[in-house]
């Protein structure tokens, strides 16, 4: 089932993304087909006229030749056009960037992520001599496909360039937003003293209690290239590659 919706998923796309440029080639070949056709159609019809009178056999080994012609005509036109489109599917959610470039990017992005979590890891370490430590994190992390897919909508065939860096570090300054809040409380402890001739006395001590909550906040990767995909006009596109996984689904 999955693989059937996905292919699916991919036509819709690349109906979508490619609207443009197939109607003006479809009309040109509807144009020379209809030409061609009509040629055709008024040759044989000139020639059923002459024949006609002479040879009532001949009507019929035309029409057939009609049927067959037109009925031939019909598969080899859907064989064709079915050839063309998964042809043009495939050619147009695949990566083509280097795989190096490929590789390159996804590194910058994992390598961001891991210097976040080791930073979260090691708060203790920046935040010395507070006296609780609360987290609440959202996960870290990245499907490398969702990102090679997002570059390659926007620029087929990139390159690990100041650009590609760039977009990888806008997309990780969006995605995660780390918060560190310190509280500072003015607790008490109660004891109770006594002394030599056995009086009790409460005594209450004050001190300074710090607390430091980490909030770090993860955004979902699409709901931040969305837009970036939906202004530059290929957002159906990147949802074809990342169905096809570029058609390369070993490369992660």
């Amino acid at each position: 089932m999955r693989s059937g919706k996905s292919k699916n998923t991919v036509k819709e796309a690349m109906k979508k993304s490619q609207q443009k440029q197939n109607q003006k080639k479809s009309a040109k070949e509807t144009k020379k087909a209809a030409e061609k056709v009509k040629e055709v159609a008024e040759d044989v019809g000139r020639k059923i006229v002459e024949m006609v009178a002479s040879n009532k056999w001949v009507i019929i080994i035309v029409v057939i030749f009609l049927m067959v012609f037109a009925i031939f005509g019909t598969l080899c036109t859907s064989c064709s056009s079915s050839f063309v489109d998964n042809g043009t599917v495939f050619i147009a959610t695949s990566y083509t960037a280097k795989e190096e470039d490929i590789y390159a990017a996804n590194d910058q992005l994992t390598n961001l992520e891991n210097g976040l979590a080791d930073y979260i890891n090691h708060i203790p370490d920046y935040y010395v001599g507070w006296s609780e430590y609360n987290y609440h994190l959202d996960n870290i992390g990245h499907d490398p496909y969702q990102l090679i897919s997002f570059l390659s909508s926007m620029k087929i065939n990139f390159t690990y360039n100041a650009d590609t860096q760039n977009k990888i570090n806008e997309i990780y300054n969006e995605m995660y937003e780390l918060n560190v809040i310190s509280t500072h409380e003015v607790r008490s402890n109660t004891y109770t003293e006594v002394d030599e001739e056995g009086n009790e006395t409460v005594v209450t001590v004050s001190y300074d209690y710090y607390i430091l909550d980490v909030y770090l906040e993860a955004k979902d990767f699409e709901s931040i290239v969305k837009p970036k995909l939906e202004a530059a006009g290929v957002y159906d596109l990147y949802l074809a590659m990342k169905a096809t996984k570029g058609n390369k689904p070993d490369l992660f």
